[in-house]
């Protein structure tokens, strides 16, 4: 699990008009809300080679009512320690709130290949059973 201030897309998740950080000990900690139904969120990133990448960008990039189509083939796929696509996360423990972007990772180099898509309610429900 990551920190979310780590990730590359921190800043512009911090963003969004329903998220919320709330400081604690001093401002030394902090915690990541989804402020409708008050859940934290948590952030981690994935792996993924490069066949399972292009199906995670075909999902950021689906439309509401091609959803569920991209979800489809992601059921099986596998993260991989090796994988040189990142996909950094930001889920609410409800499954309420999902943030996603989608990353080529060369050496030290990251590279963004698409936004930040953001998945709330019912939408973010379904992708969360892919995780």
């Amino acid at each position: 699990m990551s920190k979310f201030n780590k990730l590359d897309m921190a800043k512009e998740v911090a963003k969004h008009p329903q998220i919320v950080l709330k400081n604690y000990f001093f401002g030394l900690l902090s915690n990541t809300v989804y402020a409708p139904t008050s859940s934290e969120v948590e952030s981690y990133s994935n792996y993924y080679q490069d066949k399972d990448a292009l199906l995670f960008r075909n999902l950021i990039d689906a439309s509401a009512s091609d959803l569920e189509q991209n979800l489809k083939p992601l059921e099986d796929v596998e993260t991989k320690e090796d994988g040189n696509y990142r996909l950094d996360l930001c889920v609410s423990h409800d499954g309420q709130f999902i943030a996603m972007q989608l990353n080529e990772v060369v050496g030290d180099v990251v590279k963004h290949l698409t936004p930040v898509r953001y998945f709330m309610g019912e939408e973010a429900q379904k992708v969360d059973q892919i995780f």
